[in-house]
């Protein structure tokens, strides 16, 4: 059972804080990051209700589309390209996953065109909510949070709150004195802070 809430703080508070947190101004996030940890029950509510995995059709289509872009067929591999852009950056991950694991060079440079785009777009909401919602998650660290991160975790290999998660799940294993086999506690690639 969490500890009880400071007086004075209430479930709106959470919320103009957590409006904070995902916003574009960085310095207000880092505050609002501060503020949250000191109310965890109102803080870990807020992070699970608002942090959620990929779902599964967009998994779905991503999966698709980049299979797609490798397509013999130029109007299917023109729809898989479409389709991947209009996602944003949400097959940023899937597609750095698949760019190694194929050889093609016309694969290679399709998706090269897509991550050159994704990282030329400002940081979407959705990316801030996940990856600072997380990092909340891991600062807080107590029974309720770990919960919280425990279940994003399980989520999809190439969904970015499954990384960020498990990369955070670690860290507080190593700061326990809990490592996990075969880790050392470092971060996973893109689990870089956010709060930049």
């Amino acid at each position: 059972v969490g500890a009880a809430e400071p007086i004075g703080f209430t479930v709106a508070d959470g919320e103009t804080q957590w409006t904070l947190l995902t916003g574009r101004d960085a310095v207000a996030a880092g505050h609002a990051i501060e503020r949250l940890t000191a109310h965890p029950g109102v803080a870990v509510k807020l992070a699970d209700s608002n942090v959620q995995p990929l779902p599964q059709f967009k998994r779905r289509l991503i999966t698709e589309s980049i299979e797609n872009l490798n397509h013999v067929q130029g109007d299917i591999r023109r729809q898989a390209m479409h389709d991947l852009t209009a996602l944003g950056d949400l097959p940023e991950m899937a597609l750095r996953r698949a760019r190694t694991n194929r050889f093609s060079l016309t694969f290679r440079q399709r998706v090269d065109v897509l991550l050159d785009a994704i990282q030329k777009q400002p940081c979407s909401t959705a990316k801030r909510t996940d990856i600072r919602g997380i990092q909340l998650l891991e600062r807080i660290g107590n029974s309720e949070a770990r919960r919280v991160l425990e279940k994003l975790a399980k989520g999809a290999i190439d969904d970015r709150c499954t990384i960020a998660a498990t990369a955070a799940l670690r860290r507080l294993d190593h700061l326990s004195g809990n490592t996990l086999p075969g880790t050392d506690g470092k971060p996973i690639e893109g689990t870089a802070s956010i709060v930049e």
